[in-house]
């Protein structure tokens, strides 16, 4: 449990960092939507009462044959998404990286729900370089312990090759939510055993209901499908 804890720590961590090289992906106006400019539209579906955050890392990625490559730049964005679309322009070529979205929803005391979608382009859960076979994407999910066994919707596509079209993807959060056992039972063990130490001799419930308030009692998985457009 104590890794539980460390593993939680750094990716709190790991979270509020990002490299200084990267390019930072603007909006996209309606305007510059109607002219020669390139875009990702992202739509939301079902999300009206949930905190839903958007980030994007993408890098220019040019074949020298068809074993060798060379990375170009690198571009990113990131923003808490108001409303049910937004828009974001995106630069021309070939690039590899992520479209990563993250839900959440608070009842104090109660119950906390979580949801994770990740659209890899190029690149699998590891950020190794995949050789696609095939333009189609394909989905899978699991449990990641990088965010503490919460439960990952992912799909998996080829290069995202900027320069003929746009693109439009859609996530769509079900109504159904599961219990997540682990991150309860860890959450709950980190608050009880705090409060046993010495620093809460006096105050041993202390812990447990600062983390039951933040975090609520219950940790609940939010499945969410995403798909891209044609």
């Amino acid at each position: 449990m104590k890794n539980l804890l460390k593993i939680f720590v750094l990716c709190l961590l790991s979270s509020s960092c990002s490299t200084s090289d990267e390019i930072k992906l603007p909006l996209a106006s309606a305007e510059e939507m109607r002219e020669n400019h390139k875009t990702i539209s992202i739509k939301l579906i079902n999300f009206k009462e949930l905190k839903t955050k958007i980030k994007i890392n993408l890098q220019l990625i040019e074949y020298i044959s068809k074993e060798n490559f060379k990375f170009g730049s690198k571009y990113s964005f990131i923003e808490t998404i108001e409303g049910d679309s937004i828009n974001i322009e995106i630069p021309t070529g070939k690039c590899v990286g992520t479209i990563e979205l993250f839900s959440s929803k608070t009842i104090p005391f109660y119950k906390r729900y979580t949801g994770f979608n990740t659209i890899y382009f190029g690149i699998n859960e590891n950020r190794t370089k995949l050789d696609f076979h095939t333009d189609k994407c394909y989905p899978k999910a699991f449990y990641s312990y990088r965010m503490l066994n919460s439960l990952q919707n992912a799909i998996f596509c080829n290069d995202l090759k900027i320069d003929d079209k746009n693109y439009s993807f859609r996530f769509t959060a079900k109504d159904e939510t599961n219990l997540n056992e682990t991150r309860t039972i860890g959450l709950t063990y980190v608050g009880i055993s705090t409060g046993l130490s010495e620093a809460f001799v006096y105050y041993p419930y202390a812990p447990f209901i600062l983390i039951s308030g933040f975090f609520g009692f219950t940790q609940n998985d939010i499945v969410i499908n995403s798909e891209m457009l044609e």
